[in-house]
This record gives structure tokens, sequence and C-alpha cells, in this order.
């Protein structure tokens, strides 16, 4: 099993993809966990450039598209795609199978078995200000058990950013608030749809849309700004000063 990454050190991604390669061929990997970015870095033609020992892709970190999926799912090659945060680890999975609203196709997600996971939704009821999500609605994900992370391990042992302060006693057991959204279908699979705040993966690593969004809008020439999760990345939308039009 390899996790893509580059251990001894890389002078940028540029490295850290070649030695991705070098590894994966050297050691005979079979099992290969890398972010959907260094999937197409690595092997940009696809399966057919990847070493014949793979036969299981492991993505998370990121979003995988459904086409980056389809292209990598041969008779050969499986492909399994996790929703996983620095918060929590192996709640959700997919086979890469597809749920489609007649516009945009995504991976339908399941949960483990022994997962203690509720989809909650606000009420506007003081006594119960929480309920749980119907089969049809977003609710967003709460986690409680193993999977959860009470925060990171700094370099002296102690444990930073306590993940903690973001739990919720619910009905008298404590819940990490993951502020994961997902849609609940009827058969039980579960549709990621969003966030609750304003943070996004980009590259595996946290981005937070309206801090970015300011950064944009302060570009000279912009007066005003929306960035979004597209679907090769963060895509940023910007107005113009008419000035600059009429060039």
């Amino acid at each position: 099993v390899c996790i893509g990454g580059c251990p001894g050190g890389c002078g940028g991604a540029g490295d850290a993809l070649r030695q991705l390669v070098v590894d994966t061929e050297t050691f005979g990997i079979t099992v290969l966990g890398v972010v959907p970015s260094q999937l197409r870095g690595a092997w940009p033609d696809g399966p057919s450039s990847a070493p014949k020992a793979i036969h299981t892709l492991v993505v998370w970190a990121d979003k995988c598209p459904p086409e980056l999926s389809r292209r990598w799912q041969t008779s050969r090659l499986k492909v399994i795609d996790l929703l996983i945060a620095s918060e929590y680890w192996l709640a959700l999975h997919s086979d890469c199978s597809v749920w489609s609203d007649g516009t945009v196709e995504k991976h339908v997600y399941r949960r483990l078995p022994t997962l203690d996971v509720r989809f909650l939704v606000e009420t506007q009821d003081a006594a119960a200000p929480l309920r749980d999500a119907e089969p049809g609605e977003v609710g967003e994900m709460y986690l409680a058990g193993p999977t959860t992370s009470p925060g990171y391990v700094c370099p002296d042992g102690h444990v930073g950013l306590d993940f903690h302060d973001a739990e919720r006693v619910i009905d008298g057991k404590a819940y990490l608030r993951t502020r994961d959204q997902l849609l609940l279908l009827k058969d039980g699979g579960l549709v990621y749809s969003g966030r609750a705040d304003s943070m996004m993966k980009h590259g595996g690593q946290w981005v937070d849309a309206d801090a970015l969004q300011d950064v944009v809008t302060a570009i000279p020439g912009v007066t005003q700004a929306a960035v979004l999760p597209g679907a090769q990345g963060i895509d940023a939308f910007v107005v113009l000063q008419p000035s600059l039009l009429d060039c």
C-alpha cells in the first residue's frame, strides 16, 4: 500500500509527483492512495500509462469528479472514493456509483456499518433546535466514536486545535459537528452537498472561501468577486471596473 507523498523531502509539486511515479513502479505498489490532483499529474494519460501492478485506487482529501473515476475504473482497476477530513476518518466511502440531478453528477457515498452518525436539520423550535433529516433532505453530518479526531498532535506532544470545541450534545451524547452537508437518498445513499460554512478543500488543503474572495476583490480593477468550488479546483468570478472593459 502506498500513500501518495514524498517522505524524503521534495523541492516542489513536480518533484513529489515524479517521486510518486518512481516509488509506485519500484516497489510494485498494488493499492495506491492518492489525492485526485496527484493522480492527474502523475499519469496524465490515464490508466494505460500507470503501472500494471496497481489494482485498487483509493482517492481522498479532495473532490474526485465522476469523469475522473470513470476514466480510471477499468476491468483491472477498482476506484474507491473516501470522504474524510482532518476532524474525522474512515466514515463514508463510495464505489464511484453516480447520482445526478439532471445537470450535475456526483458520487454516491455509503456509511460504514458501525458508524455512529446523524444527519441533522436545524429547526425554528427553541426546545428542539435539531431534527433528523428525512430522505430527500440535506442534513449536516454529526459524528461520534473512534472515527473522530481530538485534534493535531504538536511536536511537543500536546494536542492542538481541539476539534471537540465543535462538539454538540444531542440526546445526551456528544457529537462532532463536521459542517459537511449531505443529501439523503431513499436507498440509504448519501450525496455530498457542500459545507455549512465557507471552507472548501483544494489539493487536500482547507481554503477559506470568504478570505480568498476578499483577496480577489482587493486586486486593482476588481469591483466584485465570488469564489466557488469548480470541476477542476476553485473558480473565481470577477466584475471589473468599467474603464478596464473599454481597453
